[in-house]
């Protein structure tokens, strides 16, 4: 975990292990996902969304290309977040 400053905003970042694929190239790939697939991924990810709210942080750039996906099946999200009370 480290920290960046910028225009008086601390931002907090986790460097993580480079992943197999993010969910954009399996959208892009596939065209479409099954109703299943889509309820799990909007779950883990309102999961972690949560966990993050609960700590006091909002991720701040909620996209499908930081979603990495791993051959395990995990959801991993590499985007940045920031303390609350920033906005």
């Amino acid at each position: 975990s480290f920290t960046h400053e910028s225009t008086g905003i601390k931002y907090r970042f986790l460097v993580l292990p480079r992943y197999d694929v993010d969910l954009q190239k399996i959208i892009s790939k596939t065209k479409v996902l099954d109703l299943r697939n889509v309820l799990v991924i909007a779950i883990q990810i309102l999961d972690v969304l949560e966990y993050f709210h609960s700590k006091g942080y909002t991720h701040s750039d909620i996209k499908s290309s930081n979603l990495m996906l791993g051959f395990d099946g995990n959801k991993y999200n590499k985007g940045l977040i920031k303390p609350t009370q920033s906005f």
